[in-house]
């Protein structure tokens, strides 16, 4: 038999590397967002520069055509600014526009310098503003933090390579759905003919993948939704049952259910009302709470006097609890709790505001690149737009930047952080076996949907 003291110590020395580890990702993963952001500031600086200097070039000097549209030409410098005074990176791009003896495009000058400066090949090296910046590797998935362009934290995208069914899948058959865990039923939902709600039963099969979280570790992580999305996408990404497929997803800790509570509401009031009542069988509400309102617990919640309750009500007053997982469902129109129902119960008993954290899909990497071309064609077409009324009207037009560059910026970070359609999977046997599973699942009691 182990002795206490010495399996104390191991456990201690285990809690240690977990959270050395956790560190060292951290710090691997703000290297190479610093790598990127400068080869980010590289290529924002070089078309800045163009864009000065265009904003100084003749009246007469317009844009070009590439590819039957209006593109940006390189300017004529200034007379005012000897060429030595300019960068280097600069005096390179005024020596091919001499060499080329008139306008030029920007592609073109970049074949001369030997630099790629396609919209594709930029989205493909660099990370624009507000997307992932930094890259931890790990087997079949890569994370990468989602920033704000003040750079403020707002989440982890897992973009997972090779699992193409996850453990917790969800079914479809016609209007009715299963989720279901490793074969086992975990909720069975048939949604209104009228598309106003959903009736649901749930089992008592659902397991959580995530381990109990020890005190000192949430200690340890308190205040950090950043270090505490990293651990939990290890367990996502570990555990063959949870809901992860191939794709990608963000992990967040912004979640659209903390922006409709009302100030003169408690929290004890607000996160009681976002709970779907009702075990084994309920109703998820469309019509009243439409938008994704509602949180529905995979398994019943536990009593206020709960053993694990208590232990986390503790926690949560002294602003140490750990994150609820929450998983959204588009099928369903609200969010499931993955893991952390006694703690949501804790946070409820002491009418504090619980930590999140959210899984949702995000736009796939295959439509990734086209949608930032998009985004891009956007924004340059408003630049244009602007020119072309500037020409005519005058100087005293804006040149568009400062309504176009946060739209731009906008929908960058969109494609990182928008909520995607859950994948469903065709069920086996169609409806009618979804109704041999109702039957089994809820016995002799009458359920009417079946």
């Amino acid at each position: 038999m182990l002795d206490p003291e010495l399996l104390e110590r191991i456990t201690a020395r285990c809690a240690e590397l977990d959270e050395l580890e956790e560190q060292l990702a951290k710090e691997l993963a703000g290297v190479r967002a610093e790598r990127d952001e400068l080869a980010v500031a590289e290529r924002v600086f070089d078309r800045v520069s163009e864009q000065l200097a265009d904003e100084r070039a003749s009246a007469g000097l317009g844009p070009g055509q590439a590819g039957g549209r209006a593109v940006m030409l390189i300017p004529h410098r200034t007379p005012d600014v000897e060429e030595t005074m300019l960068p280097p990176d600069y005096q390179r791009i005024v020596a091919a526009v001499r060499q080329a003896a008139g306008p030029v495009m920007a592609r073109q000058v970049g074949e001369m310098l030997g630099v790629d400066v396609s919209r594709s090949n930029q989205a493909g090296t660099a990370a624009p503003s507000g997307s992932p910046a930094a890259a931890v590797y790990a087997l079949g998935m890569q994370r990468s933090d989602v920033t704000r362009d003040d750079g403020t934290w707002v989440g982890l995208s897992l973009d997972v390579h090779d699992r193409h069914q996850p453990g917790l899948c969800v079914f479809t058959a016609g209007h009715r759905l299963l989720v279901s865990q490793l074969s086992q039923p975990v909720l069975l939902a048939a949604v209104d003919e009228h598309l106003l709600g959903v009736d649901f039963w749930r089992t008592d099969e659902y397991r959580s993948f995530v381990p109990p979280l020890r005190a000192d570790a949430a200690r340890a992580l308190a205040g950090s939704p950043e270090r505490w999305a990293h651990r939990f996408a290890q367990y996502l990404i570990d555990s063959p049952d949870s809901p992860l497929h191939e794709g990608r997803w963000l992990l967040s800790h912004e979640s659209p259910l903390r922006r409709w509570r009302h100030a003169d509401t408690s929290h004890a009031e607000y996160w009681s009302s976002m709970l779907v009542d009702g075990h084994p069988d309920g109703y998820i509400d469309w019509f009243v709470h439409s938008g994704s309102w509602e949180v529905l617990p995979l398994r019943p919640m536990p009593d206020a006097d709960d053993s694990r309750v208590k232990a986390y009500r503790k926690q949560a007053r002294e602003g140490t609890l750990p994150p609820v997982l929450l998983w959204w469902v588009s099928g369903l129109d609200c969010h499931l709790i993955l893991d952390g129902h006694a703690r949501l119960a804790a946070a409820i008993a002491e009418s504090v505001e619980p930590p999140l954290l959210q899984l949702h899909r995000t736009v796939p990497r295959d439509d990734l690149a086209a949608r930032t071309d998009e985004a891009v064609d956007f924004y340059e077409y408003e630049l244009a737009r602007f020119a072309e009324l500037r020409a005519v009207h005058g100087p005293t037009v804006p040149d568009g930047a400062a309504t176009a560059g946060p739209q731009l910026v906008r929908l960058l970070h969109e494609l990182n952080t928008a909520e995607q359609l859950t994948w469903a999977w065709p069920l086996p046997g169609g409806e009618t076996q979804w109704r041999r599973i109702a039957r089994e699942v809820t016995t002799s009691q009458d359920w009417p949907h079946i």
